[in-house]
């Protein structure tokens, strides 16, 4: 077992070989979560001795990883490495790089031919998440209709309920965590409830109090995710059934915080590709389509980035954050960057014996009201 009792712990066992390396044997192990429907990832950089070691470490054999503050609390993770590679560095001792994803390959891998008969966009992804993952979820979706999956992974069928899902004045959003979680959010509803985590830059002594490391920064990328699905377009669609033609074009405004969207007053128009609607599909099924992807675009275009070090919190993708920078700045600028976040990114990193989680925090923007 690495780390300390209370700050962090961490345990690696290979194929039935349980704490198989040493701290000083390992030189980086990152574990990285991001919100979407992706697994996690990781990259693992260690020295090797025993051969019996270095011959178990391949894609045949899980790599499972314990995590957490104290050994009576701790999350299990199951990861698979799909690419290695070995360097020589002396008498019997070798450099070994592993990168790979969460073992839930099935998910991203088999093809299936099936339908969800009556149900809706939220019901139909946690039947097939459930089949891999637990479900944490808060999400209904105001839609019905028959979801045919065609002979496609499941990974990416759940993409496309997921950008149909009828989420009324809301957007819905998806992660998957390390330890096996399949988070399935109603930003809306999310957006309601209180922070499960404070960033602060001086501890005052609540439980869900982190402390921060000073060198924070922020990213706004307004621009491209802009022209791409920021700005509201027209969609022209034509129903089957009746031969109507009409246009629909949803509205995006800020959720997060009470301002104004980074982008041009004076755009002008902008068009969507033509669509087609039949009785296959729910009424919404496009105007969805178009709400979900612009919101999901731009609540990536303003991040920040913090850090905090050798102490292991429960945080995951997709959870409410608030961020606290009380250092002597003008007023303006505090709150151009303070406020509540959504985390969209997690990087926890044993590097010589020091452990430091790193988080990507997104909102739609830094521009508050007066």
């Amino acid at each position: 077992m690495i780390g300390v009792e209370g700050q962090y712990v961490v345990r690696f066992d290979l194929e039935g070989t349980q704490d198989f390396v040493r701290a000083e044997d390992i030189i980086d192990f990152t574990i990285i979560e991001e919100a979407g429907n992706v697994l996690p990832s990781f990259e693992f950089v260690l020295s090797v001795s025993d051969l019996d070691i270095l011959y178990k470490l391949h894609e045949g054999n899980t790599l499972e990883v314990v995590m957490g503050a104290k050994q009576t609390d701790m999350s299990n993770i199951s990861l698979v490495p799909l690419s290695r590679s070995i360097q020589k560095q002396g008498e019997g001792k070798y450099l070994v790089r592993l990168a790979g994803l969460c073992n839930s390959m099935k998910y991203i891998l088999n093809c299936q031919t099936r339908a969800f008969s009556n149900q809706s966009g939220v019901a139909a992804i946690t039947s097939i998440a459930n089949t891999y993952f637990d479900i944490d979820s808060n999400a209904t979706s105001r839609d019905t209709q028959t979801w045919i999956q065609p002979n496609c992974p499941d990974k990416k069928f759940v993409n496309n309920i997921w950008m149909h899902c009828n989420m009324g004045d809301s957007f819905l959003a998806l992660g998957i965590t390390s330890d096996g979680k399949f988070v399935i959010k109603d930003m809306l509803s999310l957006l309601a409830s209180e922070p499960a985590w404070r960033l602060v830059d001086a501890p005052g002594g609540k439980a869900n109090e982190i402390f921060y490391d000073p060198d924070f920064f922020v990213e706004g990328e307004s621009g491209f995710l802009n022209k791409w699905a920021g700005y509201e377009r027209i969609k022209s669609v034509y129903t089957l059934e009746s031969g109507a033609n009409a246009s629909i074009s949803p509205s995006i405004d800020t959720m997060l915080i009470e301002g104004t969207l980074e982008r041009l007053a004076d755009v002008g128009t902008r068009a969507a590709e033509n669509g087609l609607l039949s009785d296959n599909v729910h009424s919404n099924y496009w105007s969805s389509y178009l709400r979900n992807l612009s919101y999901l675009a731009v609540f990536s275009s303003f991040k920040l980035y913090t850090s905090y070090q050798n102490v292991y919190h429960g945080m995951k993708i997709l959870d409410l954050v608030y961020f606290a920078d009380t250092m002597p700045v003008t007023h303006a600028a505090l709150l151009s960057h303070s406020g509540h976040y959504i985390v969209t990114k997690i990087s926890r990193s044993l590097t010589d014996q020091r452990f430091v989680t790193t988080c990507q925090l997104s909102r739609e923007s830094s521009v508050l009201a007066e």
